[in-house]
């Protein structure tokens, strides 16, 4: 699977410019996930690259999930 979307960023409760927070004018975020379906279970394993939230923040994010259902 893969997927992204791009966001026009107003204001943030979470990065009020009131604590000077300068926030970026967009958001960006890309997926890229793996789904197996198999006799005994699944597993699904996914990346997500986060865009930077404000000016300040370095780089961007890389953050990873993982899904596993055993089927007893």
């Amino acid at each position: 699977m893969l997927g992204g979307d791009v966001a026009h960023v107003s204001d943030s409760i979470y990065l009020p410019a009131d604590r000077g927070y300068d926030l970026t004018d967009m958001r960006t975020r890309l997926r890229l996930g793996v789904h197996h379906d198999g006799r005994l279970g699944s597993l699904f394993y996914g990346l997500t690259w986060l865009g930077k939230e404000f000016e300040a923040q370095p780089d961007g994010q890389l953050t990873g999930s993982l899904r596993l259902r055993v089927r007893f």
